[in-house]
């Protein structure tokens, strides 16, 4: 049985949105819920399959982060965003396919999807991001942060192929 993607079109906010918005306000302050129940993407744009990748990876690690910490503020939101860029990056460059081409786009590709599911990355964070990315990945305990950040973080190692 092959699988399908059906594809739904919501009325859009911004002309320039590629995903729906899968984050929901619990209340009136920042904090925000993860509903990973509902991939939706829009039709005026196709969707690759890097971005389809790299969303339900974001989206899945935001919504572990909200069961095990119970809220997701900002700061969480953005430090997710990087440490799961450099993740992935460092995966690649350790199973040696990675290049430079490659590697700028997962970057592009996670600020793109940040952008879409959380109205707080905004321009300036975006900026920040792609800078705090590429000079991260080039630290060489970059490989030892990661692996506290998700054990400590998410309770799994990065160290086992199975979990990433």
């Amino acid at each position: 049985m092959r699988a399908s993607l059906v594809v739904v079109s919501l009325p859009e906010k911004k002309a320039k949105s590629n995903f729906t918005n899968v984050y929901q306000p619990l209340n009136r302050t920042r904090m925000l819920t993860p509903n990973i129940s509902r991939l939706l993407f829009k039709t005026r744009k196709p969707v690759r399959m890097d971005e389809m990748v790299i969303y339900r990876k974001l989206v899945a690690s935001l919504a572990n982060f909200h069961n095990i910490h119970g809220d997701l503020p900002d700061e969480a939101l953005k430090s997710e965003v990087i440490n799961n860029a450099c993740l992935d990056i460092l995966l690649m460059r350790k199973q040696g396919q990675s290049d430079r081409a490659q590697e700028n786009l997962v970057i592009k590709t996670y600020i793109e999807v940040a952008r879409e599911i959380a109205p707080v990355f905004d321009d300036r964070y975006a900026a920040i991001a792609n800078v705090g990315i590429r000079q991260h990945v080039e630290w060489s305990g970059m490989w030892d942060f990661l692996r506290n950040y998700f054990r400590d973080t998410h309770h799994r190692s990065i160290d086992e192929p199975a979990d990433c």
